[in-house]
């Protein structure tokens, strides 16, 4: 990368950067769903290496996955919704994160679970 002049003459070079391809983080194993009380606790098998971020949609209104929360930090395995309405049936997934990037790379989803929310 360099900036040039329109007769050519080199202003600024960037030293040259090794790319280099890495995998997207595997889905995240074991995902569990369990309504307690007015909440529902998400739990996952964790790993160091990788943040997550947790998606819901609410099945009874057919609304599509939007993500809950800001990403989770790395070894992050659990999740607890508290904006989950009484009644209403969701269903999550979880991505797991590469976060030591300025653009976090986001992996495949894990397998949809489902639970109803409880009533108070």
């Amino acid at each position: 990368l360099a900036l040039v002049t329109p007769d050519g003459t080199i202003l600024a070079a960037a030293p040259p950067q090794e790319a280099r391809w890495e995998e997207p983080p595997p889905p995240p194993d074991l995902l569990q769903a369990e309504a307690t009380g007015q909440h529902i606790l998400l739990q996952w098998s964790s790993t160091p290496a990788f943040g997550a971020v947790v998606f819901r949609r609410d099945l009874g209104e057919g609304t599509p996955f939007t993500r809950l929360e800001p990403l989770l930090p790395e070894g992050a395995g659990d999740f607890v919704d508290d904006t989950a309405t009484p009644g209403h049936v969701y269903a999550y997934i979880v991505s797991r994160v590469r976060l030591r990037y300025a653009l976090p790379m986001l992996g495949a989803p894990s397998p949809e679970v489902y639970v109803e929310a409880s009533s108070p």
